[in-house]
């Protein structure tokens, strides 16, 4: 009977240390930047060249999507900007690193009210 008291205890410590290093796992953060192209036109970033500022940076990117913010009013004229931005899944520990190259943590765009203040539109590149 000790024997099995000892078992189990040693398994529970196993099993404790288990979960404990599972909650500690890498927290990943959905960073973005605006696309840069205009109404009419052709051009901006594409999400390669985009996450190609991160790696640069030794930033790791584990996804890449494209996107636009919702919300928001833009004005329909060639030439002005448009909402179109690419997004970039990243550890949560380099989003001040992302911010000082000019990504936004995707959490700024939310309203508050249900809209999470971007979309996902496939990537025209």
């Amino acid at each position: 009977m000790k024997y099995l008291s000892t078992y189990i205890l040693s398994f529970l410590a196993v099993a404790i240390t288990a979960f404990s290093l599972l909650g500690c796992a890498a927290k990943t953060a959905l960073v973005y930047e605006p696309k840069g192209d205009r109404q009419c036109e052709s051009g901006g970033l594409t999400a390669q060249q985009s996450a190609a500022k991160l790696a640069n940076l030794s930033i790791d990117v584990l996804a890449s999507l494209c996107g636009n913010k919702t919300g928001i009013s833009m004005m329909a004229m060639c030439g002005a900007p448009t909402s179109n931005i690419l997004l970039h899944r990243i550890d949560a520990t380099y989003v001040d690193d992302a911010k000082a190259l000019g990504f936004e943590n995707v959490n700024r765009l939310s309203s508050g009210t249900g809209d999470e203040g971007y979309a996902i539109t496939p990537c025209d590149e």
